[in-house]
Parts: C-alpha cells; structure tokens; sequence
C-alpha cells in the first residue's frame, strides 16, 4: 500500500498534467468568471491529511465509573469535494456542497484499527484577494471560512487481547452527527475562460464532538461504553472549478 506521501505525490502529480493539459488562451479579460452572479460547479480531491482524534471512552464498573482516553494520528487515504460556488459580489463567493473523507488510523499498542468514514454537508465564504501574478494575471490567492455538518462518523477496531483461545472484542463506532468550522488559504490559476485550477490548505477544528454507546463483549462480560471523539486537522486540496 502506498504511503500517504506517495499517494499525495502522485495525486500532486495527476494535478499537474491535467493543469498543463487544461490550459488555453484566454478570449476575455482574466477573472471575468468572478463577477456577481457566476455560478460554478466543484470538484476536489484531497491530496494529504494530518488529523488528530481524540477520544474518551467511560463505563460503569462493579466499583463505579471507570474509563480511558486515546489520541490517535489520522493519515488521510483519499477525499472526495462535490459542489456549487456562487459569486454574491465580485471576487466574494459562497460555497455548500459535499465531502466524504477516509482516513487511515496510526497503529495503536493493543488496538486494531479499520479506516475511519466520515461524511460531510459544508457552506463557505470566499474571497479573492485583488493581486495578481503570472501571464495576464492569471494567478490569484483567496482566504476562505467554513462551517460543516458531519451526520456520522464509522469506524471499527479491535481490542488486541493476545489471549490463545479467545476472540478480540470488537468495537463498532456509528457516531452521531456534529459541527465543525475551519479556515483555509490557497492559489487559484485560471486556466481557460470557465475553468480555475485550486491548490488549498484547510485547517478543521470540531465545535462538539461526535458521540456513540458502544456495546462490547469483553471476553465474556458485556460492556457498554459512551464514547465520543473530536477529530482536529489539516488537509491538501486540489480541483477544478468550471463556470457556466
């Protein structure tokens, strides 16, 4: 399986020529197409991702409450961004669409981790800073502020007993919906009159967490463990843009 350097590399890679392959002459003036009222539709791929979860874990015990923390390194496997971006005023853009993620857990003493799924409904607003840069002043930067709703979050894992004779307790986490906001920073390129090339950072921070009772048989003993997590972190975006 590739690293998640390599696979950013490649995705880095693929970006490049289709941006090569895209560009053409422009016929109007550049950033025409950030007028009011130009409506366009998304297309993303996240290309990296450095995200920390953490998570608290409680139970009721023969002796009273009981339970543990985790912190775990999230390397993002791939993302996928579908959307509309809407001009409201030149060069300030509203953006909603959808966001799904797969994340690939780091490995864990005592735990076995599959990847973590979730799924995302955002808005953002946009604006594109007025310097520009390169041939015709096709090269702009923007600064962007977003708000997500996140319905559920999957994940499953194993306790790691290393006990001949006896299964590993599964853990299967359905966690229920929450909020998140971000901001992000990044390089457009227009590469023809209806299509913009986008290279963006986004950095995510959770406003609740996302919650679940977990039922788990623990070598014979049912347990049931509230859980909640909070996943906080960076993503490489990369995408098109084509205006109509």
């Amino acid at each position: 399986m590739m690293s998640s350097c390599t696979r950013a590399a490649a995705l880095a890679g693929l970006a490049f020529c289709g941006f090569s392959a895209c560009r053409a002459p422009l016929t109007e003036d550049a950033w025409t197409v950030n007028e009011r009222g130009t409506v366009g539709v998304i297309g993303r791929a996240g290309i990296w991702a450095d995200f920390e979860a953490e998570g608290s874990f409680d139970f009721d015990a023969n002796f009273g409450d009981d339970g543990f923390d985790l912190t775990a390194d999230l390397d993002g496997k791939y993302g996928g961004v579908i959307g509309l971006e809407v001009f409201v005023f030149d060069d300030v853009s509203l953006l909603f669409g959808y966001d799904r993620r797969v994340f690939e857990p780091e490995e864990t003493e005592g735990l076995l981790f599959d990847d973590i799924t979730s799924e995302e409904i955002f808005l953002a607003a946009r604006w594109i800073l007025p310097w520009r840069w390169l041939s015709e002043g096709r090269l702009r930067t923007f600064v962007e502020a977003k708000v997500g709703y996140l319905p559920s979050t999957e994940f499953d894992m194993e306790f790691d007993v290393m006990l001949p004779g006896f299964e590993n307790p599964e853990f299967e986490f359905d966690g229920g919906d929450y909020w998140n906001v971000g901001l992000a920073a990044g390089v457009l390129y227009q590469l023809r009159d209806d299509l913009v090339f986008q290279f963006s950072l986004l950095y995510e921070v959770p406003l609740s967490a996302t919650e679940d009772v977990v039922e788990v048989d623990f070598l014979g003993f049912p347990i049931s463990l509230d859980s909640e997590i909070e996943p906080e972190g960076l993503i490489v975006l990369t995408g098109l843009t084509w205006y109509f």
